[in-house]
């Protein structure tokens, strides 16, 4: 345990595997900055160009098959129901 706290404290980790984008990396980086003055808050976070374009992406993507279903007359999101007690979910799955 105290190894890991000389690590935190030193700002020391292992960096994260380079399949990642460069953008993560240095969220990352920012993010563990050991001066808590340097880190980044989260409306920096939020606003920075690697996630506006993933989430950009991800939005026009849904608003797109959203469009989709309702020139074909498709509800489909309006079929999905959720048990408000999320517990009685497994009651309704069908059993193994």
């Amino acid at each position: 345990m105290q190894g890991l706290a000389t690590k935190v404290t030193k700002g020391a980790y292992d960096p994260i595997p380079s399949r990642f984008s460069a953008d993560l990396h240095q969220m990352v980086k920012s993010c563990l900055q050991v001066n808590c003055e340097k880190r980044p808050s989260c409306d920096q976070i939020l606003a920075t160009p690697g996630l506006l374009n993933h989430f950009t992406g991800t939005l026009e993507e849904k608003i797109a098959f959203e469009d989709e279903c309702e020139l074909q007359g498709d509800n489909l999101l309006q079929t999905i129901r959720c048990p408000r007690n999320l517990g009685q979910i497994t009651e309704r799955l069908p059993k193994a």
